[in-house]
């Protein structure tokens, strides 16, 4: 796994004491390593826009943000990390003396702010029974449409049919399905 924040705290490690206009401390070797395991912990739960930045007393402070959500892990070395949570820059959580596992656990628990279906348009799905109007109900007419070109049956018919063919026709035959659609959809004769 190569990501950019992966790459800037490998870096860290050829920095050199007074890096920072005569200051600024090294970063030990342990304190990286814990970064890139927090690092990686949050790809792997989704969290894609990451940075990491060195401190002057050797701390990494790895950083992501989802659209007005902030994550702010700071360690200060292998065994002690904090966590700065904010949404449209207010502080909501502050934690201290942390370690890896409990930062692993915060970043699982704020996993839901990576899932496409929380953070994109809310309620394309059926909720609902209410939503879900679908009853066993009557026959189906078909429509010709080109981009539905063939009807399957279950259980599949012995033999193979062409579904490469350039047109398609009404069909007359009714099928039994499940809701109260009028629409007709396409069948492809053979």
């Amino acid at each position: 796994m190569n990501a950019p924040a992966l790459v800037k705290i490998t870096d860290f490690l050829n920095l050199r004491p007074g890096w920072c206009y005569g200051e600024g401390s090294v970063v030990s070797l342990a304190t990286a390593n814990q970064a890139a395991r927090l690092v990686t912990a949050l790809l792997s739960y989704g969290f894609d826009t990451l940075d990491a930045f060195p401190g002057l007393n050797g701390e990494i402070r790895v950083t992501t943000y989802v659209q007005a959500h902030y994550l702010e892990f700071t360690l200060e070395d292998e065994a002690m990390i904090s966590f700065v949570y904010e949404v449209a820059d207010q502080e909501q959580a502050h934690q201290e003396d942390l370690g890896l596992d409990d930062c692993v656990e915060i970043i699982k628990r704020m996993s839901y702010l990576c899932n496409s279906s929380v953070s994109s348009i809310k309620n394309i799905s059926t909720e609902t029974v209410v939503d879900f109007k679908a009853l066993l109900s009557g026959p189906l007419q078909t429509v010709e449409s080109p981009l539905f070109v063939v009807s399957a049956r279950w259980p599949p018919p012995d033999g193979s049919a062409n579904t490469l063919k350039a047109t398609t026709h009404m069909s007359a035959v009714t099928h039994q399905f499940f809701g109260n659609s009028t629409l007709r959809f396409c069948q492809a004769h053979i």
